[in-house]
């Protein structure tokens, strides 16, 4: 019992942190990076994931890009992962 707890607790975990990544940029760039699907990773296609062919990673400064990259690239290992352009970003104000 504790291990299917566990295994589905961490394919949640999994769910929700690729959501946030997806959630961080605007409509138009999800939209565009979505129209090429391709199978989620692992057993995410079980909890009705779908797989992303591109993900843009917004980042403000090149240290953050180097910070998000390699958990993004954790996050969709399914994907190419790239740096958001500053002029689709859609941060909230500091």
């Amino acid at each position: 019992m504790t291990v299917a707890v566990l295994f589905l607790g961490y394919h949640l975990h999994w769910l929700i942190e690729r959501h946030k990544v997806l959630d961080s940029v605007n409509e138009d760039v999800r939209t565009e990076a979505s129209r090429y699907p391709t199978k989620a990773p692992g057993l995410l296609r079980y909890f009705g994931e779908t797989g992303q062919s591109w993900v843009y990673v917004p980042c403000r400064s090149d240290d953050e890009w180097r910070r998000e990259r390699p958990r993004v690239e954790r996050l969709f290992p399914e994907a190419v992962i790239e740096r958001l352009p500053e002029y689709y970003m859609s941060f909230d104000a500091d």
